[in-house]
C-alpha cells in the first residue's frame, strides 16, 4: 500500500471502515484519513471521526473500490 490508496479497514464481511491513506511505513498502512464507515452492509449517517486521520481499527486492510 501507499499514500492515496483507498482501503477499506475491516472487521467482518458486512463491518468495515474506509478511507485514503495518508502515512505507510514498512509497506504497512499506520494512518488513514476516515471517508465512511459500514455496520452490517449500511452506511453509518455521520461517523464521530468522519475525515480524520485514524489508525487501523480491525484485522484486515485491503483496497477499496466503490
Amino acid at each position: 500500500m501507499k499514500i492515496g490508496d483507498r482501503i477499506k479497514d475491516i472487521e467482518d464481511g458486512d463491518c468495515y471502515f474506509h478511507g485514503t491513506v495518508s502515512k505507510v511505513e514498512d509497506g504497512k498502512v499506520i494512518k488513514y484519513i476516515l471517508e465512511g464507515v459500514y455496520w452490517n452492509g449500511e452506511e453509518e449517517d455521520s461517523p464521530e471521526q468522519l475525515n480524520k486521520e485514524i489508525s487501523p481499527k480491525w484485522w484486515l486492510i485491503e483496497r477499496y473500490e466503490d
